[in-house]
């Protein structure tokens, strides 16, 4: 439920990988006024041990103005020192091109490795969240996905996630309190969701809670899940009880300030998982770096 899948996405990301290039690489000064037209070769080299992932965006950058070799496939494990890709081709396209592929492999290879590590420690119950670099979701779930964790919604059209703001609205629109608004807005999520079943039938629905009331609220409605927010883990228990006294079926995800430090002990607490924006924002990008002869 929530590890969505990447239909149809491939077209989307190698055309974000293309604009990428058109900005930063419109016109490449340096080489075109220290490089004579030639041809040369490259290799491109992990400096760390980790999971790989980028190839779909760098091969977009990088062909057909080159021609590559790719060694390893995406979510492939490599050493220290592998060779992840072998370039031919013009020397200043090399140089023109390289900046922006490799970009895309250090920053969502070292997305993969944490996810990857995550997903080990917590048998795969660590999520990411639409917390992510603008333009950059679709690729940067796919890293999270290769690793091993949950990706969540990719998008607003993903899955339904009844936010407090959402909840506020409908408070203020019905002239109703915070509860009754959550019942509001799972009927009405539910009634979408079957009159549109074809496009939204698979998607979840999920409400986000601030206290014990509004998850008792929550739990007395037919959601798929509740999204405890921004709760201390002692705070986080009685919410728990408070949940599975009413409902023993709904999914339960603890969010807010999760760390690979603290997400164990709400696990233990009684979450089913974990979501967190660490993986997209703060994994460290894995070093890799390209070699021109």
């Amino acid at each position: 439920m929530f590890n969505r899948g990447f239909r149809a996405s491939s077209e989307l990301v190698k055309n974000r990988a293309l604009l990428a290039l058109a900005d930063d690489a419109r016109q490449d000064i340096t080489s075109s006024a220290c490089i004579r037209k030639g041809r040369a070769g490259a290799i491109i080299r992990a400096k760390q041990a980790g999971v790989i992932c980028g190839i779909l965006e760098a091969d977009a950058v990088l062909s057909p103005a080159l021609k590559v070799k790719w060694r390893v496939k995406e979510g492939a494990k490599v050493r220290k020192g592998s060779v992840i890709a072998e370039l031919g081709g013009s020397a200043r396209e090399i140089l023109r091109r390289e900046r922006t592929a490799l970009n895309y492999l250090c920053i969502l290879s070292g997305i993969a490795t944490e996810s990857a590590k995550l997903a080990k420690k917590f048998n795969g119950r660590i999520a990411s969240l639409r917390k992510t670099h603008p333009l950059l979701s679709l690729s940067e779930k796919r890293a999270v996905s290769l690793g091993g964790s949950l990706t969540h919604r990719l998008s607003l059209a993903d899955g339904y996630l009844i936010k407090n703001n959402h909840i506020s609205a409908i408070a203020q629109a019905a002239k109703v309190d915070g509860q009754e608004a959550i019942c509001i807005a799972v009927e009405e999520c539910l009634a979408h969701r079957k009159k549109n079943k074809n496009a939204y039938g698979s998607c979840f629905i999920e409400v986000e809670v601030q206290n014990e009331k509004e998850a008792v609220a929550a739990a007395r409605t037919r959601a798929d899940a509740i999204l405890v927010d921004n709760q201390p883990i002692a705070r986080f228990k009685r919410i728990v009880r408070a949940i599975r006294k009413l409902n023993k079926s709904v999914l339960i995800e603890a969010s807010g300030g999760i760390t690979p430090e603290n997400a164990g002990a709400y696990l233990r607490a009684g979450a089913d998982f974990a979501s967190t924006s660490w993986l997209t924002l703060r994994s460290k990008p894995l070093d890799i770096h390209l070699e021109l002869w």
